[in-house]
């Protein structure tokens, strides 16, 4: 058990080995007595390298900078990776990454799309509180640096001349962080803030009906299926056996009853339907967007990566790290959150941070109804999860568990992560 705010994890494995992975640094004690805890979910692809990385290494580097942002530092905090306590604690770690991240070629960091603070990134459920910009701020420095690091680590000399599984010139991952903070160690969490880069998603789930155009409320979640200009608004769903955009579960949502929990969703996936996406990657370049030969033809960057933003992919970074035919749009991907910070809203139970395996199949409002009939925890997000995957693929759910790890199991499903916390 944790103390406030208690949490659990889960992951089901689709690839071998699995590309996701999690993390969290829970109950930072900051200098007016007040905690924060962070928690994150990679989603890697290409390989696990970069989802490792990261979940090794960017919760300590937001902390790190966080104390160094903070007058009177920052204490406590419990560093877990993949559930297990990590063998050095946070603020004993060196400032610097760790080997092989020694760069053999200088990279500066390309110009940011927009600081925290600077235009509205805290989306409809503002609300401030103590050390907001310091924490906005570490977390989008520590995302930015992350990549620039493992980017130097690279050569432009010796370098693939094509993907390949495991290439570290194309290995990559999506992230997502939520910093959950509450007034004292012993009180419920008041406010989170988000930063993602990819399409792993966090998802509040509450026993009131938020207010009518809220981030997530009713009107956001149904969004996720609107079209405008032939680019989704929100992120993407899928139709059951494609990659296209479309439903999950190849119906409409349904209609939440009065004592039905409901997802508030706080961050919307980056990729090329993502309709403020896609405008900043046309404007970079008209070919920055194509759609892939295979994988029914959905719209990739590049006609390769399905994301706008991830942590790695280098050759569709920089123009000396690419090759073959993605050195035209060498420059479109960036590892850049999207940060917000939210007040948290009367009636939320829990927070759910999830890879894109669980939301691939799986309805926010089915997820969310069965979290009340189950539990509010991440094995029950999972186990959701899976009966989706199967009610589309024509499966029962044991014998979908009885595929062997890798191949003949990826071809049904990605791999599932899910990291729920709850807010009461």
């Amino acid at each position: 058990s944790h103390p406030p705010p208690s949490y659990t994890t889960s992951t089901y494995a689709a690839n071998s080995p699995s590309e996701d992975r999690h993390s969290a640094l829970h109950s930072l004690l900051l200098p007016n007595s007040s905690t924060l805890s962070l928690y994150g979910v990679y989603d890697g692809h290409g390989g696990p390298y970069v989802a490792h990385l990261a979940a090794e290494n960017l919760l300590p580097l937001i902390a790190r900078k966080l104390r160094s942002a903070v007058a009177g530092g920052v204490g406590g905090g419990v560093f877990t990776v993949q559930g297990s306590a990590h063998a050095t604690p946070w603020h004993e770690q060196e400032a610097g990454l760790e080997p092989p991240l020694r760069g053999a070629v200088q990279y500066g960091l390309p110009p940011p799309i927009e600081e925290p603070g600077a235009g509205d990134e805290r989306g409809d459920l503002e609300g401030d509180f103590p050390f907001r910009a310091e924490v906005e701020g570490a977390v989008w420095e520590a995302f930015r640096e992350l990549d620039a690091a493992y980017l130097r680590s690279l050569s432009s000399l010796k370098k693939q001349s094509a993907c390949r599984p495991n290439g570290p010139w194309n290995v990559g991952s999506c992230a997502l962080v939520c910093c959950v903070y509450s007034p004292s160690p012993t009180s419920p969490p008041t406010h989170v803030v988000t930063a993602h880069s990819g399409d792993c998603r966090a998802v509040l789930t509450s026993e009131l009906r938020p207010p009518e155009g809220t981030v997530g409320g009713s009107k956001a979640v149904e969004n996720l299926s609107q079209v405008e200009d032939g680019w989704e608004v929100g992120g993407k769903r899928k139709r059951p056996g494609d990659g296209s955009p479309g439903s999950a579960s190849g119906s409409p949502s349904p209609e939440p009853s009065d004592d039905d929990w409901l997802p508030i969703q706080l961050t919307a996936d980056h990729t090329c339907y993502n309709a403020a996406e896609a405008g900043r990657l046309l404007s970079i370049s008209p070919a920055c967007i194509r759609k892939a030969s295979n994988s029914y033809g959905i719209k990739r960057v590049g006609g390769s990566l399905a994301v706008t933003r991830a942590l790695g992919d280098a050759y569709l970074k920089h123009r000396p790290l690419s090759f073959q035919s993605y050195a035209s749009v060498a420059g479109c991907v960036t590892a850049e959150p999207e940060v917000k910070s939210h007040a948290l809203p009367e009636g939320v139970v829990c927070l759910v941070l999830a890879s894109d395996g669980v939301w691939e199949h799986t309805d926010p409002h089915v997820l969310s109804r069965s979290m009340k009939d189950r539990g509010a925890t991440a094995s029950v997000v999972v186990d959701v999860a899976m009966e989706s995957v199967a009610r589309v693929r024509g499966l029962d759910v044991e014998d979908l568990r009885k595929l062997k790890q890798g191949r003949g199991r990826r071809g049904k499903h990605d791999d599932i992560t899910a990291v729920v916390v709850m807010m009461r």
